[in-house]
């Protein structure tokens, strides 16, 4: 996803010329078809005008958020533009909140602004003039990487990591629509000295059922650090639970995803670590009910992607999530195989209790993004790519649905003409404040690059 490096795939896109390269043969067999398909509008004469609307539909009756929301006979999927912005597959940009309304929290490459879109009435959005028009911030450094905590009440706390190595916290007021003064927690946060940086993963970060905000970030010495906190909202502070840890042992490590139990409040904690070659994704987890750390452990078996191409890692995860029977899922792409001559494999990896179980998947892409329901109906969300069996372009945005196996890519949306999707998707996800948790809400970039405009997608 996002701006493809390596060898054989030209793309142009306005004035970019990205060299990509993504290739591997298949190593799954079971295969099971989807019926969701998308079909694209005519070209509009501006992408903000411009309305995709899947053919998937779904009679399922949705579960009520907290506490107001009117029940819909039939839940539609959608996809449409919402304004500029960008999106990561690491953090969770977008937030429903518990009186029902969608809020979007977005960054641009080279742009000092932050940007909130929030839908203008409860309910699903189904076109862009259901976003009121944004919120705007200007931070003083360009934001490399955006997420949104969201306590299920009135705030969501707004984490980046900026280009001059700050790390913040901006507690954002739902009630009021205004960012409160921003929290600085660290200065000591990784930086990028190419020009094109977003997808450089930084920082990620959860709050838990005791309303305690978990943060992980990424330094400018490639630790990964962890830290806790509780939310003082008369005083706009927030209060150390612990001094931050060291996650990692070796360094070389960036990329840093964390995701809490719905089941046992427990954390994991996973990166993408090069201190050996091939890279891996490590893990470990805190037992809150013990009050121990796991030993860091190995959770890919394939050579794990790397490049500094544009930024570090750009089109690597990993995404983790973990459904409410306390079983991990973790996502990331393979290495380049030069047997094809490409990178991009998605490996899916499963933890029940007993291990790290890693499988590669019948499917290419880049920054693939795992989203779930309350169903624990479990999707992979990224581009299309042309080692695919389906949903073979990388300017389209596929969908993955696991069943008892993996089915094949299926197309979801196509860009106007001249456009692309080679972007990274970011979902709805939280253990706090997981409202309309039987819809699937995901936000993912429209090219060009440095100009991007962010998009909304539903699947019920």
């Amino acid at each position: 996803m996002k701006i493809t490096k390596i060898t054989t795939c030209l793309i142009i896109i306005g004035v970019f010329c990205l060299i990509s390269s993504c290739t591997q043969t298949p190593t799954t067999a079971p295969i099971i078809i989807t019926s969701h398909t998308s079909t694209p509008t005519q070209t509009p004469s501006s992408p903000f005008t411009d309305t995709i609307t899947p053919t998937l539909s779904s009679t399922n009756t949705p579960e009520l958020p907290n506490p107001t929301a009117a029940i819909e006979a039939t839940i539609s999927s959608a996809v449409f533009p919402v304004g500029p912005g960008g999106a990561d597959v690491i953090p969770h940009q977008i937030v429903r909140t518990n009186n029902d309304y969608l809020y979007i929290f977005t960054s641009q490459q080279s742009s000092k602004t932050l940007r909130v879109y929030r839908t203008s009435l409860p309910g699903l959005p189904n076109t862009t003039s259901d976003f009121a028009p944004p919120i705007e911030l200007n931070e003083s450094s360009e934001p490399i990487s955006v997420d949104a905590l969201y306590d299920g009440g009135q705030m969501i706390h707004v984490l980046i990591n900026t280009q001059a190595g700050e790390v913040k916290d901006y507690p954002f007021d739902t009630v009021t629509n205004t960012f409160l003064p921003s929290i600085t927690l660290a200065e000591n946060g990784g930086t990028v000295s190419s020009g094109l940086y977003i997808g450089t993963c930084g920082i990620s970060g959860m709050v838990d059922t005791n309303g305690v905000l978990h943060i992980l970030y990424w330094t400018s010495n490639d630790h990964i650090l962890y830290g806790a906190y509780t939310y003082n909202s008369a005083a706009n502070t927030l209060v150390p639970n612990t001094d931050f840890l060291q996650v990692d042992a070796d360094g070389n490590a960036n990329h840093p995803v964390l995701a809490i139990s719905p089941r046992d409040g427990s954390m994991t904690t996973a990166w993408v670590s090069q201190t050996s070659d091939p890279a891996q994704i490590l893990a470990r987890t805190y037992n809150h009910a013990a009050g121990t750390w796991s030993d860091i452990e190995p959770v890919s078996t394939a050579p794990v992607w790397v490049s500094s191409d544009n930024g570090i890692n750009i089109d690597q995860g990993p995404s983790l999530l973990i459904d409410q029977a306390g079983t991990k899922h973790l996502t990331y792409i393979e290495q380049i195989d030069y047997s094809v001559g490409d990178y991009g494999r998605i490996h899916y990896v499963m933890n029940n209790g007993s291990g790290w179980v890693d499988q590669g998947l019948n499917a290419f892409s880049h920054d693939p993004v795992l989203a779930i329901n309350s169903a624990d109906r479990i999707y992979i969300i990224g581009h299309g790519h042309p080692l695919n069996p389906t949903c073979k372009s990388m300017n389209e945005i596929c969908t993955i649905q696991k069943n008892e196996t993996w089915a094949s890519p299926t197309s979801f949306a196509f860009p106007p003409s001249g456009f692309s999707f080679d972007s990274s998707p970011s979902v709805k996800w939280s253990i706090v404040g997981f409202n309309r948790p039987n819809v699937i809400e995901f936000i993912f970039f429209m090219t060009p690059y440095d100009n991007s405009t962010v998009y909304y997608g539903r699947l019920p």
